[in-house]
């Protein structure tokens, strides 16, 4: 059995040798590296060239895209019956491949996701992932903190090409392709931990509000009641100015809120409307919940 891993990359010179080592060690050789540059500004020929491995392959955008575009193209490329998502600055464990087949083996599944490390460059801390429960829909799973990192994804190849990655979607690209592929395959849990995940301490990905609201709103007829308030109850306080300039995704999630007022309590409302607020805000948001709910 081959297995086609894909590495989409953009600039990271030095990472992406290190995702390319960590593919080489696997204890699975049956494979073909997919490296696929989105037109980086740095020459990374080269570095796939350095292995000397007739399994690597190198393709070269010939205008910037995104991870998305570059998942698709080594999707739409791959020889193999099955194909592992790796993404340039992070690396497997050598059993990575392995155990990933052999849960695909015994579980007769189509696709498999997993834990991870995630290392911040000054230790590791571990990101458990669990079974879906029975009839519980992916989107649900993934917002009640369930975890299913890209690089821990290895599916069946004509399942993958099936699904594909919204190559328009800036925000939940991982959540995305997770729930469109568990609504029409089995995607199933392999809890060993065999990647490491590397995130900078104090690293925030920037909010693209549109991308946000079109993935959660179109997901909103399966999400339970009280994921969703969860959800943008978390994200509202967070938002300033730097990471939502148009105001956008604010006045979303206010609406969002409010509209789901009968299924939350005070806390909540308080929570996601009055944090550092004063005495007499949150009195006024207390008036305000109460007339909501009165009015429902």
């Amino acid at each position: 059995m081959l297995i086609s891993v894909v590495i989409p990359v953009y600039n990271r010179p030095q990472e992406l040798a290190r995702a390319i080592r960590s593919v080489l060690s696997q204890t699975f050789q049956e494979f073909e590296i997919l490296v696929v540059d989105d037109f980086s500004e740095a020459d990374l020929k080269p570095v796939t060239e350095s292995f000397h491995d007739q399994r690597l392959r190198y393709f070269r955008l010939p205008a910037k895209g995104n991870a998305n575009v570059c998942r698709n193209k080594g999707i739409r490329e791959a020889h193999g019956e099955l194909v592992a998502m790796l993404d340039s600055d992070d690396e497997w464990l050598p059993q990575h491949l392995e155990n990933k087949i052999k849960t695909l083996r015994e579980k007769n599944a189509d696709g498999v996701f997993g834990s991870c490390y995630v290392d911040d460059g000054t230790g590791r801390t571990e990101k458990i992932s669990r079974p879906l429960f029975k009839e519980e829909k992916m989107i649900n799973f993934l917002l009640s903190g369930g975890v299913a990192p890209t690089p821990t994804h290895v599916y069946k190849t004509s399942c993958a090409r099936q699904v594909l990655w919204d190559e328009d979607l800036k925000r939940h690209q991982d959540w995305d392709f997770s729930v469109r592929f568990a609504d029409r395959f089995s995607f199933v849990c392999d809890p060993s931990i065999t990647c490491v995940v590397h995130w900078k301490k104090g690293e925030k990905r920037s909010e693209h509000a549109p991308s946000l609201i079109r993935f959660i709103e179109s997901q909103r007829k399966d999400i339970q009641p009280g994921l969703y308030i969860r959800y943008y109850t978390m994200l509202y306080p967070s938002l300033s100015y730097s990471n939502d300039p148009s105001g956008e995704l604010r006045r979303h999630c206010r609406s969002a809120l409010r509209r789901m007022v009968s299924h939350m309590s005070l806390v909540d409302y308080l929570s996601a409307f009055g944090a550092g607020a004063g005495p007499a805000k949150r009195l006024l948001l207390r008036l305000d919940f109460l007339r909501r709910v009165l009015k429902k």
